[in-house]
């Protein structure tokens, strides 16, 4: 047993520097496995946290316009907690650049605190006065320098009102900042809320009546049930049925992208988990050929073979153990970071952070086995042997080449048959090297796909879907006589009128709350498109994206009825039939042609049918500024929009998303790196004699240079194929795992990417080839032409 020990130090010394490497790259799996698994339970603990310290609403129903009173009849029933009447109103705000931003003003009490969706004051104090003061977002703040203390000045119509800021708050009801949980993009920079107390904001709307009622439910109550009982006590002044939490913009994103990241969390350290085994089998591999004739004289001297199997065992045990030691400190640093980034993406006010002991159980478990299984697999044919096999060898087992070989022609040049019979001659060796050079590739060109994928649907979303410059929302819906004549100023190329209305979507039971927009014939900035990518246009049909379809359980050429609140208990229903599915990147509203929208005003509100409230703008070049600064000018316009805040929002959408893609791309790098350096170094390692033999027959350095470098070749090239399909097939599962249902990315692969994955693995593959081929070359003959017997 001291032999052996001595002998497993003696080993571990000799090839210190490939132990590491796998020992390193385990602990790099492991240390992502407890790192990301940690960050995505940690990121609902801490929004959970959040929402208990801050009451967080269970439910929201929507009122058509009601008495304050309604709310204390709410907070009677027994299974609520807590209840909250409040309403809202929609404005501008003034920003310190001179532009005009979209915002929400909502009223809050002054006199005492709020039982659901508290606010917590980050900077600044809470209102002290009942009139003339104001709590403000603050992402929004920051996002355009607002400060505690700072005046802020709001427009509805043409009435402008001013309030002092008296401190910058988080709200549980603003974790993910959008007004509309079908749209992902965050709104920080377009989108303020304001808080006002309920003077201020009747004083504003002109009217002193609720339009919803948040709900807490007490414990222990069944929330189906005290929804149904809290809609039966405001039948008739409700606006369709009550929403839980799960329907909630913020909660509902937070939720889908929290879900999105699971993918990451558990594939890609699995996928290295795995590949971290491979590299440990190679290595071993190696090591116990090499030591073949030791093996036969230890069992000759009486040494059972499930010591030698102990031997080689308690070297994968050091490597399992040396990984899960580093892995387990380098986890929780990883978890940190993790949960810490995506927390101060979101803004949540409260971090919990825990690292999950079945993560590190687990990670630990999978590389143990790993490491026995990979010990295992490397010693399975060699102990079949008896001593004198492998002390002999005669006894050597003979490779035994593939038939096809012997039908080439006898002029087949040698430089090309011999790297193809060394690789034919083992085959189990050689699939071995060839998956690892494979799976090598397939990770560099998954993670290379996956960002030409987000370039290219943010290209196609930025210039053939969206080909406005600016996007101008109206305060009201209009006439063509109200509307301000941008057509008419300088600098304007193209102006193109839509209509955007609040509707419900009802298939049944099932129904989608995302609005409705209807496009002029023939639009040229506003372009849709087939699953196939063929641009269509809007016609009577509505035109729904495939989630939207799944959503309401519909397919093209069905039926579905459209409703448009106006303030009645059931307002009128219109039927519509379901065209085509569009394609959209990011997941907008229906849509139908603008004639359709249009008659269904004017039969909801008895009014006129030529109403627009968007326009969309082309301008020549450096024109931009100047009809910018003209709309934030007209009263007649809420809020103005560049494709270049677009294209932040999506950015900003997608920065996790970057975050962990070069994330995953420098950990390819690294596999790619060590895979292909473990294999060539293994497969030229066993080929001293055939190499020294060849050089005494007088077969010059650089003829024979040429020949393992044509063999490193083959295996690159095989490497390559099976990498490429593998990669673009891996990529997109992850794509589809990774994505949340509001974002449709589809994997794309460039000329260009498959190149410079080739050239990557072809100059890895060089490195590694060119030092171990050098190194062969330079073998002292006499020594490795001798006989081992």
């Amino acid at each position: 047993m001291k032999l052996l020990w001595v002998k497993a130090w003696r080993d571990l010394w000799h090839n210190f520097s490939a132990f590491i490497a796998c020992i390193l790259m385990m602990a790099l799996a492991i240390a992502l496995l407890v790192g990301f698994s940690s960050a995505y339970f940690n990121l609902g603990e801490s929004a959970q946290l959040t929402y208990r310290r801050l009451d967080f609403l269970d439910a929201t129903f929507y009122l058509n316009g009601a008495s304050p009173s309604l709310t204390d009849r709410v907070r009677g029933l027994a299974c609520v907690a807590a209840a909250e009447g409040r309403a809202g109103q929609t404005v501008r705000i003034e920003l310190p650049a001179g532009e005009k931003s979209h915002g929400w003003v909502l009223g809050i009490p002054v006199d005492r605190q709020l039982t659901v969706n508290k606010l917590l004051i980050q900077s600044g104090s809470q209102m002290r006065k009942g009139r003339g003061e104001c709590l403000l977002e603050r992402r929004f703040a920051e996002a355009h320098g607002f400060h505690a203390g700072d005046d802020l000045t709001v427009e509805v119509g043409q009435d402008k009102r001013r309030y002092r800021i008296a401190g910058l708050v988080c709200s549980p009801e603003y974790l993910w900042l959008t007004p509309d949980r079908m749209d992902p993009r965050p709104a920080a920079r377009r989108f303020g809320v304001i808080f006002v107390s309920h003077a201020d904001l009747n004083s504003l709307s002109g009217s002193s009546t609720i339009k919803e009622i948040l709900v807490r439910w007490k414990p222990g109550y069944d929330p189906l049930t005290c929804m149904s009982e809290v809609e039966r006590l405001l039948e008739g002044q409700r606006s369709g049925p009550g929403r839980d939490r799960s329907q909630q913009a913020s909660h509902s994103l937070l939720e889908r992208d929290r879900r999105a990241f699971a993918g990451i969390a558990s594939v890609f350290p699995g996928a290295l988990l795995s590949l971290s085994g491979l590299m440990l089998f190679l290595t071993l591999w190696q090591l116990i050929h090499q030591q073949r004739k030791q093996i036969g004289i230890l069992i000759c001297q009486g040494l059972a073979p499930w010591w030698v199997i102990s031997h080689y065992m308690m070297l994968a045990l050091f490597v399992a153990l040396g990984s899960s030691g580093l892995g387990a400190l380098a986890g929780p640093w990883l978890a940190h970071w993790a949960t810490n980034y995506y927390v101060e993406t979101l803004g949540l006010p409260f971090v919990s952070e825990a690292i999950r002991p079945i993560s590190l159980i687990v990670g630990c478990s999978v590389s143990i086995f790993l490491s026995w299984f990979a010990a295992a697999a490397a010693l399975r044919h060699l102990l079949r042997r008896q001593p004198l096999q492998l002390l002999r060898s005669d006894f050597a087992p003979v490779a035994q080449l593939p038939s096809f070989l012997g039908w080439l022609p006898l002029g087949f040049s040698y430089r090309w048959l011999f790297p193809l019979r060394n690789l034919m001659r083992q085959p189990g060796r050689s699939l071995t090297m060839i998956a690892g050079v494979a799976m090598s590739n397939a990770l560099l060109l998954m993670t290379l796909a996956m960002l030409d994928s987000q370039r290219s649907t943010l290209d196609f979303l930025l210039t053939k879907v969206h080909r406005y410059d600016l996007q101008a929302d109206l305060e009201h819906i209009s006439v063509s006589a109200a509307r301000p004549p941008v057509a008419q100023w300088p600098g304007v190329e193209r102006v193109e009128e839509i209509l955007r209305m609040t509707a419900t979507v009802y298939n049944g039971k099932r129904y989608l709350e995302r609005g409705l927009w209807g496009l002029p014939p023939n639009t040229q900035l506003l372009r849709l498109y087939n699953s196939q990518l063929e641009p269509i246009e809007a016609g009577p049909d509505l035109l729904l994206s495939p989630l939207q379809h799944s959503i309401l359980g519909t397919r093209p050429g069905g039926r579905l009825e459209v409703e448009i609140p106006n303030g009645q208990t059931h307002p009128l229903r219109h039927p519509v039939r379901v065209g085509q599915a569009l394609y959209e990147p990011i997941q907008g509203p229906p849509k139908i042609a603008i004639r359709s929208l249009q008659h269904m005003i004017g039969r909801t509100f008895l009014g006129p049918r030529e109403v627009t409230n968007i326009i969309l703008i082309k301008v020549r070049p450096g024109s931009l500024g100047e009809v910018r600064r003209r709309l934030y000018q007209d009263k007649r316009v809420r809020e103005v929009v560049t494709l270049q805040q677009l294209r932040e929002d999506v950015n900003e959408l997608l920065k996790l998303a970057l975050a962990y893609i070069s994330l995953m791309l420098g950990c390819a790098g690294l596999i790619s790196l060590a895979l292909v350096h473990a294999c060539t170094t293994m497969n030229l390692s066993e080929r001293r004699a055939e190499v020294a033999c060849m050089l005494v027959q007088g077969v010059r350095q650089r003829d024979l240079f040429r020949l393992l470098l044509g063999e490193a070749l083959y295996l690159w090239i095989i490497g390559l194929a099976l990498g490429i399909p593998a990669g673009f097939a891996a990529g997109d599962w992850l794509l589809s795992h990774y994505q949340s249902d509001l974002i449709d990315l589809r994997l794309q692969l460039h000329p260009t990417t498959v190149a410079w994955t080739a050239l990557a693995g072809l100059v890895v593959t060089l490195l590694a080839s060119l030092r171990a081929i050098r190194q062969l070359l330079h073998i002292p003959l006499a020594e490795a032409t001798r006989s081992p017997d």
